[in-house]
């Protein structure tokens, strides 16, 4: 089986030529990438079958999704992966290698609390204290969940959070009153070892189920086991973010002082995983009970036909799916990440209206230096760096509390699934209502300077108002308002360039600009946006644009700034051709004829020996022109 790297999320699909339609090209991987002689694939599983046995491959078939016709290719034989997938793609609706994801974060495992650690937890309440092993604070720059557990709710029993990872030690004196237990399994309860005592399919699955199963035998026919106890420790950690038993006197609290957490393991003690454990868990946690789903992984590669497939059910049963944004410090925008981009990605002619993405910041409010960011893929940010949690008893030295410190997207995902538990706690209409759920924490996030264009909220999650906003009644929304507003700032430049323009909305709170063209190469040529004291707030990153919103400027000022730039030609020593294609064809920039020989002419970029002239980089159009601008005009945020 493909195994997944926490951060590293799926395939491509093949397209259905039985229907005339175009083959789509197999999904790029790596070897080390994707699991040995693996496949999935939607569609006609008899057609697939011959094809098999045509090639001499002996196969095994697994049913994911009856349904929907989905299947799991295990094969023998030394045809490669490409080949073999490439000559299924006509036969099906779409094929995609089992890929492997890996966990987001890092451990410092030296590194071991001795003493009750509520202090330290400065997510939680930060009065300017140090992370741990990091630097001090700024008072104010946690997610307000104390106001939340004096004010309003500590959280419910009736909430079920699945922690869909490397699994969770469900017998951690933090956590233990805090697990989900499926009530029928549960031999307290008279549940039979080796009986489906519940019917769902999953044989002692008392407290969620191990799915990993790259190289083990399944368990009474279901790959993987009914033990789901965490051997890797990331799991562990995100379990506690969420809702590790508060005001017992020990170790950490969680965002919930009560919760349900459910454990679904399909990452193994490697800390990587397979496209189909992963979505075997996700399934699972639809089909039995989860409200929230917790995915602290993720990877670069879109994800294939059978995750998205199952994500749209996972939103017609309004469950909320939360998922880290990446630690590649990378701009989702541009180099998309998933599964956090289905945030914004449209399936079927529809967007996910379930999903929210989670970047990570600091004690500090600034983004973490490898989060990842985006303002239009990326919902909002959490705390994510030197986070003390709950650590597997059995992965700790003898005497030592089973506490440890992470950093990560990863840890940044589980405070919102917290949070979310908590406002299902307080409201419980909101179970069952993800959509809802995902607007109310980007509306209510804490606008933060250094978060501006880095994601849709414009901010850190805020627990007290997300959670006070959903019993409040009306929508927090802000009215933007539009107008035309033209700066074209198009042409053939053959100069150096520093353009800069004003754009002022009189008594506006907040001003957005729309580019309807937008063409640079970079790094030469760049755009830059201001806000009215000259404070960047962001730089646009794609070369070319053709429909664009940039992110929300606080006050009534926009400064566009365009710079362009030469770069140094350096003349070679010209070489003799026998014809003009050689000269050419050898990246020759000038061809002179004399007699039967053609003299050539290189140039070399800036770098080389010897003296050269300037030129620019491009005969393209180089510039941008902006049609509009939207703005919010009163002090509430809600328009005129």
């Amino acid at each position: 089986m493909r195994r997944l790297t926490l951060i590293a999320l799926l395939a491509m699909t093949a397209a259905c030529t039985n229907q005339k339609q175009a083959i789509k090209p197999v999904p790029k991987f790596q070897p080390s990438e994707v699991v040995a002689n693996e496949f999935i694939f939607s569609g006609d599983k008899e057609a697939v079958t011959a094809y098999m046995e045509e090639k001499g491959l002996k196969a095994s078939i697994t049913v994911l999704d009856a349904g929907d016709q989905f299947y799991q290719v295990k094969y023998q034989g030394d045809q490669g992966l490409r080949s073999v997938m490439e000559g299924v793609a006509p036969l099906v609706n779409s094929v995609e290698p089992n890929r492997i994801l890996q966990p987001l974060a890092s451990l410092r495992k030296a590194e071991w609390p001795t003493d009750k650690l509520f202090f330290k937890q400065w997510a939680l309440n930060n009065i300017g204290q140090s992370a741990p092993y990091g630097l001090p604070g700024v008072r104010g720059a946690d997610m307000d969940i104390v106001q939340v557990w004096n004010k309003v709710t500590k959280g419910s029993d009736k909430v079920v959070v699945a922690v869909i990872d490397t699994g969770c030690d469900y017998t951690h004196p933090d956590l233990k009153e805090n697990m989900w237990v499926n009530e029928k399994e549960a031999p307290a309860n008279g549940g039979v070892a080796g009986k489906d005592d519940d019917g769902n399919g999953y044989i002692d699955d008392v407290y969620g189920y191990d799915f990993v199963s790259s190289g083990r035998t399944s368990y009474k026919g279901v790959p993987g086991d009914p033990d789901p106890m965490d051997d890797q420790g990331h799991g562990t950690h995100c379990a506690g973010a969420i809702g590790a038993k508060a005001n017992d006197g020990i170790g950490v609290a969680g965002v919930n002082w009560k919760v349900k957490i459910m454990c679904l393991k399909f990452m193994a003690a490697s800390g990587g995983g397979t496209t189909v454990d992963a979505y075997r868990a996700i399934r699972y946690a639809r089909e039995n009970g989860a409200h929230i789903m917790s995915n602290s992984w993720g990877g670069t590669q879109d994800e294939g036909e059978l995750f998205k497939s199952e994500l749209r059910k996972i939103e017609q049963k309004g469950i909320l799916f939360v998922v880290a944004a990446g630690n590649d410090g990378t701009n989702n925008d541009i180099k998309p990440h998933y599964p956090s981009n289905f945030s914004n990605t449209e399936f079927r002619g529809k967007k996910f209206q379930n999903v929210i993405s989670v970047g990570a910041s600091d004690n500090m409010d600034a983004p973490a230096d490898f989060s990842n960011y985006g303002h239009e893929s990326v919902d909002v940010f959490a705390p994510g760096v030197a986070i003390i949690s709950t650590y597997p008893t059995g992965l700790v030295d003898a005497g030592r509390p089973p506490y440890a410190i992470m950093s990560g997207t990863s840890m940044a995902t589980p405070y919102v699934a917290g949070v979310a538990a908590l406002m299902m706690a307080a409201n419980p209409s909101l179970a069952g209502n993800a959509a809802e759920v995902v607007r109310l924490i980007n509306e209510t996030a804490d606008v933060r300077e250094a978060l501006v264009g880095r994601a849709k909220s414009n901010g850190r999650i805020n627990a007290y108002k997300a959670v006070t906003a959903q019993l409040a009644g009306p929508s927090m929304a802000p009215v933007w308002q539009t107008k035309a507003h033209v700066v074209d700032q198009r042409g053939f430049q053959s100069d150096l360039v520093d353009i800069r323009h004003e754009i002022k909305v009189e008594g506006a709170k907040s001003v957005k600009v729309h580019f309807d063209f937008l063409q640079i190469e970079e790094p030469y040529d760049s755009v830059y946006l201001y806000d009215k004291d000259y404070r960047l707030i962001a730089r646009i990153e794609q070369n070319m644009v053709d429909d664009f919103w940039s992110p929300a400027i606080p006050g009534d000022t926009v400064r566009v700034r365009f710079v362009n730039a030469l770069v140094q030609k350096i003349n070679r020593s010209p070489f003799k051709g026998n014809s003009e294609s050689q000269c050419s064809g050898r990246g020759a920039t000038s061809v002179e004829k004399k007699g039967d020989e053609y003299i050539c002419q290189v140039d070399a970029e800036e770098g080389s020996d010897g003296g050269g002239s300037k030129k620019f980089t491009t005969f393209n159009s180089e510039g941008f022109r902006i049609d509009r601008v939207a703005y919010i005009s009163d002090e509430t945020g809600k328009g005129n």
